[in-house]
């Protein structure tokens, strides 16, 4: 049930702190959108290392808070994964062994349009509390829903949003651009225009020409 409140009786925490700073705001909903081989899940995973190992993400952006990580990774093979990681980390003189504070789920079917496996997710973001959860891509993890179906998506971003401010979790979605461009990056995102209300941050991927390499 709703209740209201007096002025004087609202949440004062304050929800301009940082994660990374500068780059990532602590307890917020997060969109990371490009082209494909733009480099967005190298992007999630330099993050996800930087607050999991406490260390500067881009060795430029001073890790705020450190602590845990869970990622939903819905497209890349655990190989991938792992490699991807162990590369990242190797650059900041870590291995996979400092990141035991992450939480992987790859391969498994996992869909956020079915409700068991939310519940089941939502009850594990509250006991452990992670400082992150990257889902990775979207499309891969809806499966039952069109991404420009508005009131499905509203449904599963209401739910995401009411997860984040429940657990104080930030929550980051991983998406693809449509294949028709503007100049407003946020107008590139592919499926329902409710994506461009929901995100506190965004960070818009784009490939230049001259510094594209074969590497995916």
């Amino acid at each position: 049930m709703f209740q209201f409140k007096s002025p004087s009786q609202l949440d004062s925490k304050s929800n301009n702190k940082w994660l990374i700073d500068r780059l990532l705001p602590e307890s917020s909903t997060c969109l990371v959108a490009g082209d494909p081989k733009t480099r967005k899940s190298w992007l999630a995973g330099e993050l996800l290392v930087s607050i999991a190992t406490g260390t500067d993400c881009f060795g430029t952006y001073p890790v705020l808070k450190q602590g845990s990580v869970m990622m939903i990774q819905g497209e890349d093979s655990e190989a991938i994964i792992k490699d991807r990681l162990e590369t990242i980390a190797r650059v900041r003189g870590a291995s996979l062994k400092g990141l035991d504070n992450v939480s992987i789920v790859a391969g498994q079917n996992f869909a956020l349009d079915n409700s068991d496996h939310f519940d089941a997710l939502r009850r594990q973001v509250m006991a452990e509390r992670p400082l992150l959860i990257i889902m990775d891509p979207l499309v891969r993890l809806i499966p039952n829903t069109a991404e420009g179906s508005t009131s499905r998506m509203s449904k599963i971003l209401t739910k995401l949003r009411h997860l984040q401010r429940d657990s104080g979790t930030s929550i980051m979605l991983v998406h693809h651009n449509k294949a028709s461009k503007s100049k407003n990056a946020a107008d590139n995102i592919r499926g329902t225009s409710d994506l461009r209300s929901w995100y506190d941050a965004a960070y818009f991927l784009t490939k230049p020409s001259n510094l594209v390499t074969s590497i995916s």
